[in-house]
């Protein structure tokens, strides 16, 4: 692979990653902030970019197997921008875990304080039906016998 196309790969997987940074901090946001239709959303949004990524590095690999020193470059420097932007890469993958890490992290404990409402709400719907069971015996008289014999 010639010098051009693993710029133009390793740009493209730069603007992949950046649009997976960006919609893993609305993930994260709304990870945070409870609301699950719009972390469905972006998990779904995410979905085409990731398997562009899956594309290009599948392309990137096989210019593993190449001589770098037997690449062809058109400009000068276009192996340092192209090393450079690699190495920002590999900084933004490693952006992209942390940040579905914390986002896992704020699911788990939105789902914990939701599971936890819904047990106290269950338990005061218990209380509240058990004293209205209570004021109802109570009101009727409950189990008193007042018949005479």
């Amino acid at each position: 692979m010639d010098g051009d196309d693993l710029s133009r790969l390793v740009l493209q997987r730069w603007q992949v990653l950046d649009e997976l940074l960006r919609l893993s901090r609305q993930q994260l946001d709304a990870s945070r902030d409870g609301r699950m239709s719009e972390v469905m959303t972006l998990l779904a949004a995410k979905q085409k970019p990731l398997s562009a990524l899956a594309v290009i590095s599948g392309e990137l690999q096989s210019a593993i197997d190449d001589d770098p020193d037997s690449r062809h470059w058109n400009v000068a420097s276009g192996r340092h921008e192209c090393r450079q932007q690699h190495q920002e890469c590999e900084r933004m993958l490693v952006d992209l875990m942390q940040l579905e890490s914390d986002s896992e992290s704020a699911l788990t404990i939105s789902r914990d304080a939701i599971a936890n409402r819904i047990s106290e709400g269950e338990g005061h719907r218990r209380a509240t039906s058990a004293y209205s069971g209570n004021v109802r015996k109570a009101a009727t008289g409950g189990n008193l016998d007042l018949t005479s014999n």
